[in-house]
């Protein structure tokens, strides 16, 4: 006894011999249609005998190609495609599932799986040289996951960092910021503190992304600070100057951002160490590292620098020395400890904070990480800027 058997479906028997002879409603053969191909289901045997596929076989009798159906000796009847291997119907083609699979599912070793996400995609596996689909998308341990930052900021790790200056050293001279009237007063004491992971602006906000702005949703009907009138200062890669403490607010919180905090804002331009300077590797101040005029206008600038222009610091953010003067969301208010000698005369939560220096400084103390400036948040500036935060959508490692 065979472990198979191949019954030949002889379905509509006499219409197949019919079309093998060649009948046709005329009664003449001379005009005849023929219903069916050769060598398709219910069509005539090509001359070798044949068919156009696997699943069907020429029938001696008529020859007319018919399905074939595979049936097991245990009685198991097979579907086309598939064949009986051990009493059991196994797939010829493993991408073939019976019944068809479902929305949502693909075939994979004939059963039908939930459809997983797409090389390159969320969730998927990450593509050639580590890259994923989209510049939202990042690879790691080659799975493509949604990056913690939106394009165009870094992650910024939190830690603890000591906020502020007992001391000064500039040039080889020593000042106590302890002691009032000193260029470092305000940023006495030096005192710990500790910050949360955060998402941070790369570079400055520009004329260019107010433009690209404008077109969206969010900004329809927002009142944008005037251009600036001279306009070596507007093209797009330049930072956006001319805007208030409120509408740099304004303009972060619609994106769905903020201003950083001022421990934010050191935090990074230090670059999560003791760098006196946000620059690259934390050195003081050059022509050639940073946007600023120099001492005794040796570099003297006349307009605001292309952001970019020069090396990022540690945490790989750009001009956290130089360029403009950063908006940041504190109150020019005294730190903890700092007692009421500098600050007796300084009206508590009026001004607002700057940080980071700009182009047409000539004194490198006002470039470093901790120096402190301060304004009424209506004021607008050649030199004053901003830029933004947020919290990351996901901080893990």
């Amino acid at each position: 006894m065979t472990k198979k058997h191949t019954t030949l479906i002889i379905a509509a028997l006499f219409m197949a011999a019919a079309v093998s002879f060649g009948c046709s409603d005329s009664g003449t053969g001379d005009d005849q249609t023929l219903k069916y191909s050769i060598g398709a289901e219910g069509g005539a045997c090509k001359e070798d005998g044949t068919c156009n596929s696997s699943g069907l076989s020429c029938n001696e009798e008529t020859k007319t190609c018919l399905k074939v159906i595979v049936t097991c000796e245990g009685g198991d009847i097979c579907p086309v495609g598939y064949e009986c291997i051990n009493d059991k119907c196994v797939a010829k083609d493993t991408t073939v599932c019976a019944p068809a699979c479902s929305a949502g599912q693909e075939c994979k070793d004939n059963k039908c799986v939930a459809v997983g996400p797409k090389a390159g995609e969320d969730g998927g596996a990450c593509l050639a040289e580590d890259k994923c689909s989209s510049d939202e998308l990042e690879c790691k341990n080659n799975i493509c996951s949604t990056k913690p930052c939106p394009v165009g900021m870094v992650l910024i790790k939190g830690g603890k960092f000591q906020m502020g200056s007992d001391k000064v050293t500039i040039n080889g001279t020593t000042t106590d910021c302890s002691k009032a009237g000193q260029f470092c007063s305000d940023e006495y004491p030096q005192h710990d503190v500790t910050v949360s992971d955060f998402c941070m602006d790369e570079n400055e906000f520009t004329n260019g992304d107010r433009k690209t702005l404008t077109a969206t949703a969010a900004f329809t009907g927002f009142i944008w600070p005037d251009v600036y009138s001279d306009t070596t200062f507007n093209t797009d890669t330049q930072p956006l100057i001319w805007v208030k403490w409120t509408e740099a607010k304004a303009i972060c919180e619609k994106q769905g951002k903020s201003l950083p905090t001022e421990a934010e804002w050191e935090y990074t331009a230090r670059g999560g160490t003791k760098a006196e300077y946000g620059i690259k590797d934390g050195v003081a101040p050059t022509k050639d590292n940073a946007c600023w005029s120099c001492e005794n206008n040796a570099c003297k600038k006349s307009t605001t620098c292309n952001v970019k222009s020069y090396s990022p610091n540690a945490f790989g953010l750009y001009d956290m020395s130089g360029n403009v003067w950063e908006w940041v969301e504190d109150y020019y208010n005294a730190y903890p400890g700092a007692g009421e000698t500098y600050w007796k005369d300084i009206k508590k939560d009026t001004y607002r904070v700057l940080r980071g220096g700009s182009w047409g400084l000539t004194d490198p103390v006002n470039l470093r990480a901790a120096d402190r400036y301060n304004n009424e948040p209506d004021v607008r500036g050649g030199s004053i800027g901003f830029r933004c935060v947020s919290a990351p959508q996901d901080s893990t490692e």
